[in-house]
């Protein structure tokens, strides 16, 4: 398992052992392999089936639930439709979503360990927008006297 654990950090994107207890809970063993076995590059469904062996209908709903609770996203515009692993950061963020009695019926010591990890995930995110080039705003704020037509401003 520690290899596994391994392999699912380095793909999954996390640094930190503290994950570790809640990775069973998170992904079911087909999609351990999924992640371990297939990687970080863009899969089909069909791959995924022969990867694990079963019917493609049974990788089709596999892959669903996957999209469902945030491990993969699709990619319907290529033919065939091809997954993107996501990372554990969206991972963990649709787990505790989805399954809040679950997540609080963990031991604190659990919770608060991945608590922190998370929140210094979201602060690291914040710092790399902050840095790029890409930290401006999209939308143009216009004063309100652009916004007003002479004839609303002669009614005034």
């Amino acid at each position: 398992m520690p290899e596994l654990y391994a392999k699912l950090k380095e793909i999954l994107d996390f640094d930190t052992d503290a994950l570790n207890p809640l990775i069973p809970d998170m992904l079911s063993p087909a999609e351990m392999t999924i992640v371990e076995q297939l990687g970080p590059e863009d899969f089909t469904a069909e791959a995924a089936a022969a990867l694990l062996d079963i019917s493609l209908e049974d990788t089709h709903i596999l892959l669903e639930g996957s999209y469902r609770k945030g491990l993969v996203s699709k990619n319907p515009a290529t033919k065939p439709m091809t997954y993107t692993l996501s990372n554990m950061y969206n991972l963990l963020d649709f787990f505790v979503m989805l399954d809040a009695t679950r997540w609080h019926s963990y031991p604190q010591n659990i919770v608060k360990a991945a608590d922190a990890w998370y929140f210094g995930r979201y602060g690291q995110r914040i710092e790399q927008r902050r840095a790029s080039a890409d930290n401006k705003p999209a939308e143009i704020v216009l004063p309100l006297d652009c916004l007003v037509s002479t004839s609303d401003a002669a009614d005034a």
